[in-house]
């Protein structure tokens, strides 16, 4: 029983090992179907830092148990929130180094993303907060643009272009930590626009830091910058992507407008305040929410993303054949005993 529990064992940790491989994709960047200069095996996608909104943060009370939950699998405790994300490519990663990209500068193009997807949000309004995956309709979308043209103060810019990139959200984890509620006195709000010039009008923010990684199915490519069988690729590859989160914004402008949709913060009087409780009797947005007001949380977002070949490398599947025979012979032998 030893022998073939440990078998056992093995087959699964081969299984295991075979999938997840970070894989390099041959890129035409240029939209020249591989006929341009610049065909790369790229491997990594690295986005400037930008805006990501989770819409109604502050607002959206959790389940409590009674009654029916907003989405299935919803526990208690737990708020359904719709985030939203934006950005625009730095650089691309390749097995020999960065290719770096600015703007249109480079290569001609401007690379941008934008994403939609729904979270079970634990720990709103606390020091800290949890992420998992949540049912809805959700999207991560890659165009490349010769107009380059993206705004981080207005939102403006980052879903025109050509789709080259489209896939659905698979699994989600993330954290976030409020420094300001942990303690104000080390910790007091500041400036949410602290990147250059003030373009927020004074707006406040609660300070914290935390991160969100997402696995995306992939269900588009366009032929012309990804090379090879498309179908193929479709069934081997997804997309993962770790953003860091911060607030407030240092390193990016917070924008007017992050996926078609304009924050809302929470009002504590005197100052709107990212990060803050939502109290309706200060104010907040009421035109689309009957009940009471609107509040966003409203992060600065630093991306990167990798292509992960999901298929067993010959080497793994050998593993685990290896590991399939020495269980069949044990068992063989134990039948000859």
């Amino acid at each position: 029983m030893l022998k073939r529990t440990l078998l056992s064992t093995a087959v699964t940790v081969a299984l295991g090992l075979s999938a997840g491989h970070a894989n390099a994709v041959m890129m035409d960047l240029l939209g020249g179907s591989g006929a341009s200069s610049q065909v790369h095996n790229v491997q990594t996608l690295d986005w400037a830092p930008d805006n990501a909104l989770a819409i109604g943060a502050l607002s959206t009370p959790p389940y409590t148990g009674v009654g029916a939950p907003a989405a299935a699998g919803q526990q208690i405790g737990e708020a359904y929130i719709r985030n939203v994300a934006q950005g625009r490519l730095a650089e691309f990663g390749t097995n020999s180094g960065p290719l770096g990209t600015s703007g249109s500068t480079t290569f001609g193009r401007e690379f941008t993303f934008q994403a939609s997807f729904y979270t079970f949000t634990a720990g709103l309004g606390t020091t800290g907060l949890t992420n998992r995956a949540a049912p809805g309709e959700s999207y991560f979308r890659v165009y490349a643009d010769t107009a380059g043209n993206s705004s981080d103060v207005t939102g403006a810019g980052y879903g025109d272009g050509q789709l080259i990139l489209e896939g659905r959200l698979s699994s989600l984890s993330g954290v976030f930590n409020d420094n300001t509620r942990l303690n104000p006195t080390l910790f007091p709000p500041t400036l949410l626009d602290s990147f250059g010039g003030d373009n927020q009008n004074g707006v406040q923010s609660h300070r914290g830091n935390g991160s969100i990684t997402l696995d995306i199915d992939i269900t588009f490519l366009d032929s012309a910058y990804f090379l090879g069988d498309i179908a193929s690729l479709l069934m081997t590859l997804n997309y993962n992507d770790t953003s860091n989160l911060a607030s407030p914004f240092r390193q990016a402008n917070p924008s007017d407008s992050v996926v078609g949709e304009t924050p809302y913060y929470s009002f504590d009087g005197v100052n709107k305040r990212n990060g803050a409780n939502c109290n309706a009797q200060l104010g907040g947005r009421s035109e689309t929410n009957a009940i009471g007001p609107r509040c966003d949380f409203h992060f600065q977002s630093d991306a990167a993303g990798s292509f992960i070949n999901n298929v067993p490398e010959p080497g793994s599947l050998a593993l685990a054949g290896l590991a399939l025979s020495a269980l069949g012979f044990a068992g063989r032998r134990r039948k000859a005993a």
